[in-house]
């Protein structure tokens, strides 16, 4: 979706961007049209000037996802101008997207990442995010115990992470300690209470993790995605020797 950084977004090649409203907000989103590849290349383009202007290591990319549901808002705002479009056709034009940017990347030796990768809820409902694998060097999974979670989901995560990184591929196991930054268990403790919270649950998540991590696999504990969610506190486990 279109964000903060308007000297970025003025480079769009496309007269307008793709809309869609909320239905009970009136809210409007903006949506890059990636059916076109003028906008695939620009979009692409922009990734690598990131990389390059602010000395990064690589991308993580969000909202990939977004483009394999039949119902979500970048389906709908794409439908206003390809009636006929099917989650297959977008699905391809973000893999082609996310394809052509890792090919511009190489020069830079950089990791394009992206957010993710989720392990099976049922025998029905198998993984998802993995059609994207391909095309890139890493992925998330990023929900790990982020609400109520059934032991099935769990042990499913486990196994796909194990399964992903022996296929080659960098996973980082985001994990949750049960809820996030947005949710009444964190908007009603001081931060003191919250590092009492998070190091009480904070065992059960890091065993998870060393049980089926392989070489390549990252942990990450936090109650939401910026440093202010504990991103930075510490846990004398991390001081450990592996086993130990």
């Amino acid at each position: 979706t279109r964000g903060r950084r308007e000297d970025i977004y003025n480079t769009y090649p496309l007269d307008n961007f793709l809309n869609y409203t909320n239905p009970v907000t009136g809210k409007v989103k903006e949506y890059f049209d990636i059916m076109d590849a003028e906008v695939r290349e620009w979009w692409s383009g922009i990734g690598v000037q990131a990389i390059t202007q602010f000395n990064c290591d690589g991308l993580i990319i969000d909202g990939v996802l977004s483009a394999s549901k039949e119902d979500e808002e970048r389906m709908i705002a794409h439908r206003q101008v390809y009636p006929e479009l099917t989650v297959e056709q977008l699905e391809q034009a973000m893999k082609e997207m996310l394809q052509l940017t890792r090919v511009k990347m190489g020069q830079y030796n950089s990791v394009l990442s992206y957010i993710g990768i989720q392990g099976a809820r049922s025998e029905i409902v198998g993984p998802s995010g993995l059609q994207y694998l391909p095309v890139a060097d890493s992925a998330w999974m990023a929900d790990y115990n982020r609400s109520e979670q059934d032991a099935y989901y769990l042990a499913s995560s486990l196994e796909l992470m194990s399964d992903t990184a022996k296929s080659g591929k960098m996973v980082t196991f985001k994990t949750w300690p049960g809820f996030t930054w947005n949710e009444p268990e964190a908007l009603t403790n001081t931060e003191e209470e919250l590092k009492v919270i998070l190091r009480d649950r904070f065992p059960f998540l890091l065993a998870s993790f060393l049980v089926a991590a392989e070489p390549n696999c990252f942990f990450s504990y936090t109650y939401g995605w910026n440093a202010v969610h504990g991103g930075f506190w510490d846990y004398p486990e991390y001081d450990k020797p592996l086993g130990q």
